[in-house]
């Protein structure tokens, strides 16, 4: 059973401090409580934008804003 972080990957969470691209971390809320993030694509991410969370790496998510519904 995984839990803490490694439990992440397949959740949502949400951006809380904006994620500037793939080298810069930001922050994300997933479960209740911050995690250091970066951006799969490399794209910046803004704050307040719902997250895919696709992996973990070195300690920090690796994510992607989901898609907007209907879009």
């Amino acid at each position: 059973m995984r839990n803490g972080i490694d439990a992440l990957p397949g959740e949502e969470g949400t951006v809380e401090k904006a994620i500037p691209g793939s080298i810069h971390l930001g922050e994300v809320r997933a479960r209740g409580d911050l995690w250091a993030a970066l951006s799969a694509s490399g794209e910046p991410i803004p704050a307040g934008t719902v997250v895919f969370i696709l992996d973990v790496e070195q300690g920090h998510l690796v994510v992607a804003a989901s898609p907007s519904p209907g879009g």
